[in-house]
């Protein structure tokens, strides 16, 4: 009798731990609410069940040195103690401090949105990873400028100074034709502020990069839908943005990447891992879909007559 109870029992608790581990981990840079993040989980959970899939949120942009390293630690225990088949790490910060360690081991890893390319990771030496590469379109966000805007010539790039942001910077140009690009990174809102009231009289075009590591004035994160709710209150130049989210919240356009087609390309490959597929057999995905996107309102609210042959290609918001 009590051989059958241990037995039964054993046989729950293989049952339980089958049915309640995770086959997916997914390592999040930023914080639950950051509108990458928001629309990243929208994609990949289209295409994989949120039920097989674990999370953790390094909270990286926001969160304290110590908070970010119990984080990181949090993410390891997981991994250490529920096992999960594959690693999905979200944005640099993720690969970094977490999937990393886990190079040419048993696990599956795939990375989204990565700024810093296949050489700073080594992953020529890696056999268990593949993923999506964040590109951002500086190039053609420049063709876009010079046909909406033929006569601007000088550009202001406005960004935060996240290692992610610093990281795809390096790729923009400083001219592109007759246009002269200056990039700022920025720390503090009030600098941010002032950046901003100042290029009214001394630029064509501005363009914001991310606004999500801003400070005030006591060192406190700004979230970065009121960073950009004040700059569009406060400036009247063309907005040309290269995340789609600030489109969505108001700025003018932009030739942009998103979320969630990262969220959809990287549950595509997880898809294809959880059916067996060798990961050395997917290759790694340089481009996500670019689009073209205008909000109509601001359009109008700034007074700005765009050519017809950018509004039949772009995707509008009212």
């Amino acid at each position: 009798m009590n051989y059958n109870i241990k037995l039964c029992l054993l046989i729950f608790l293989i049952f339980a731990q089958t049915a309640y581990s995770k086959e997916v981990l997914l390592v999040i840079s930023y914080h639950k609410d950051f509108p990458w993040v928001i629309d990243f989980e929208k994609g990949f959970f289209e295409i994989i069940p949120e039920e097989k899939t674990d999370k953790v949120y390094l909270n990286s942009k926001h969160g304290s040195s110590y908070e970010i390293t119990q984080n990181i630690f949090k993410a390891e225990e997981i991994i250490k103690k529920e096992n999960p088949q594959i690693l999905v790490c979200l944005d640099d910060n993720a690969l970094e401090f977490v999937c990393k360690k886990y190079f040419n081991t048993d696990k599956k890893i795939v990375f989204a949105g990565i700024n810093r390319d296949k050489s700073y990771y080594k992953l020529e030496k890696v056999n268990n990873v593949t993923g999506v590469f964040e590109h951002i379109y500086f190039e053609q966000t420049f063709e876009i400028i010079q046909e909406a805007f033929p006569t601007a010539k000088k550009i202001l790039l406005l960004s935060d100074k996240s290692i992610s942001s610093l990281s795809a910077l390096e790729k923009c140009p400083k001219t592109y034709k007759s246009m002269q690009i200056t990039i700022k990174n920025i720390e503090f809102f009030t600098d941010w502020q002032k950046e901003i009231k100042e290029a009214q009289d001394n630029y064509d075009i501005l363009i914001i990069l991310t606004c999500a590591k801003i400070k005030d004035n006591k060192g406190n994160y700004l979230h970065n839908t009121d960073v950009l709710k004040w700059t569009l209150r406060n400036n009247k130049l063309p907005e040309i943005t290269l995340l789609s989210w600030m489109v969505k919240n108001g700025a003018l356009m932009g030739v942009t990447i998103s979320g969630y087609n990262h969220g959809i390309e990287a549950g595509v490959i997880v898809k294809k891992l959880l059916k067996g597929f060798p990961i050395s057999k997917i290759p790694y995905i340089k481009y996500t879909k670019a689009e073209l996107t205008v909000n109509l309102k601001r359009a109008k609210e700034l007074n700005i007559q765009l050519p017809i042959g950018i509004l039949m290609f772009a995707n509008t918001i009212n």
